[in-house]
């Protein structure tokens, strides 16, 4: 299948997919069965029991594009001079993701080549 195929050409990959599988287990049980309706319907579940049990002066819903400030009012400290720090957007880890599949292709793609150069070469001299 192509998780499979997508395992081998990157292997990196597989250790992000074991790690979506185990927040998909924690979200909800069936997850094997479960549609991706169901795991939003869980995750908001799981969101309204933490509203509803957590004091709300315990209870910070933070927003990391809310930079410093809200993190460091309900922590009661100052805040740092340096900006907050902004790494891993959505646009990033998509670039990230594209350029460490094209590296994993390139690769692959010389392994091949390679493997076909040495068994040519192997049946010429065979020949």
């Amino acid at each position: 299948d192509m998780g499979e195929l997508s395992l081998a050409c990157a292997p990196w990959h597989g250790g992000f997919r074991r790690m979506c599988q185990q927040y998909r287990k924690y979200f909800h049980p069936n997850v094997g069965k479960a549609s991706d309706a169901q795991l939003v319907e869980a995750f908001d579940n799981w969101t309204k029991r933490v509203h509803e049990t957590v004091p709300k002066e315990r209870l910070l819903v933070f927003k990391a594009q809310d930079g410093w400030a809200p993190l460091c009012n309900f922590l009661g400290v100052p805040q740092p001079s340096e900006p907050y720090p902004n790494v891993n957007d959505s646009n990033e880890f998509k670039d990230r993701l594209a350029s460490r599949w094209k590296m994993c292709m390139v690769k692959n793609t010389a392994i091949v080549v390679g493997a076909l150069a040495v068994a040519t070469g192997a049946y010429g001299c065979f020949a």
